[in-house]
């Protein structure tokens, strides 16, 4: 049986997913605190040029914004808790139907509410919101452990493979 076909590098993947999932619904669901961080992702997505709409408005969209990504990030983790725990499905493959469901629903909300010209734009704030601070994070649980008390509740809700 070729390497890629085998059973263990299947569940490693679904493990990845699993903790992906699990990185991006901590981080999206603290509304109050990611605010700014939405604001610089529109920011470093916006590069040097100056941002045109007025303050006020700027920070207004960015706190809905941020505000609907997290709730879309626990409608995300309950509906895998639904299909993995309560309807009793595979779990790996839900937590991946769910991650990739919850890219394009989120880059939506950025593109409705930033009024950006095209999904793609929306994607890229969507993913610098999630990814830098993920990465900041990573490394500072990896010496720390100061996220892990977070990431074990949202893992409680995502069932293992």
């Amino acid at each position: 049986m070729p390497a890629w076909e085998s059973e263990s590098h299947l569940l490693e993947l679904y493990d990845f997913i699993r903790g992906t999932l699990a990185w991006a619904v901590s981080l999206a669901a603290l509304w109050p605190v990611n605010v700014p961080l939405m604001a610089f992702a529109y920011k470093v997505r916006h590069g040097a040029n100056p941002i045109t709409m007025p303050r006020p408005e700027f920070w207004t969209r960015a706190t809905f914004s941020a505000l609907l990504v997290g709730l879309l990030a626990l409608v995300a983790l309950g509906l895998d808790y639904l299909l993995a725990i309560g309807a009793d499905l595979p779990a790996g493959p839900i937590h991946m139907i769910v991650l990739i469901a919850f890219v394009p629903a989120g880059a939506w909300i950025l593109f409705v509410f930033f009024a950006l010209e095209d999904l793609m734009q929306a994607v890229s704030v969507l993913v610098i919101y999630i990814c830098l601070p993920v990465l900041v994070l990573y490394v500072l649980n990896e010496v720390t452990g100061v996220w892990e008390p977070l990431l074990n509740i949202v893992k409680d809700w995502l069932k293992p493979d």
